[in-house]
């Protein structure tokens, strides 16, 4: 009986303690700025130096154990649903985050760098030691966001520029 009671009590206790670390995984000054509703625009750039005009509007949101941002994009012609969803990682006591938009068959996932009003995620690129990094800084209710792959030899190519807004809900 003393067990089982010794045994309640810890699991209020760590349920208690774990609500309470839930509740304040995402309160970081980063995500704070980015709650709500934005729109941006900006360009992509392929290899050979040609761009097409990208338009993404997006909601940002914390969801109980997961920040879920999503949102549609228009790239060129093309019409895309995308998603974001960080997480937080108690073991590592760092952020993670997956990204997925239509058509890509298996999620990407991130490792994640917050610095005040800068977000900046990576996750390994290619076979010889590349890397895909987004870049987002807050200043305000604007958004200035890059992403470049960088090849293993150190060379650096810029990928996407998009600067978001936030509305007025």
């Amino acid at each position: 009986m003393k067990r089982i009671l010794i045994m309640s009590v810890m699991f209020l206790l760590l349920l208690s303690s774990s609500s309470l670390c839930d509740a304040d995984q995402f309160d970081d000054t980063y995500f704070d700025q980015i709650r709500g509703s934005w729109v941006g625009d900006g360009e992509l750039m392929d290899s050979a130096g040609v761009t097409t005009a990208i338009h993404e509007e997006w909601t940002a949101e914390s969801e109980g154990e997961r920040f879920l941002i999503q949102g549609t994009r228009l790239s060129g012609e093309e019409n895309q649903e995308f998603r974001w969803i960080f997480t937080f990682n108690a073991s590592t006591e760092f952020y993670e985050c997956s990204y997925w938009h239509t058509g890509m068959e298996t999620e990407m996932t991130f490792e994640v760098s917050l610095n005040g009003s800068t977000a900046e995620l990576r996750t390994p690129f290619g076979d010889s030691g590349g890397e895909l990094l987004v870049s987002n800084s807050v200043e305000g209710d604007t958004i200035d966001g890059f992403v470049e792959i960088s090849g293993g030899n150190g060379e650096v190519f810029p990928l996407a520029k998009i600067k978001h807004t936030k509305r007025e809900d």
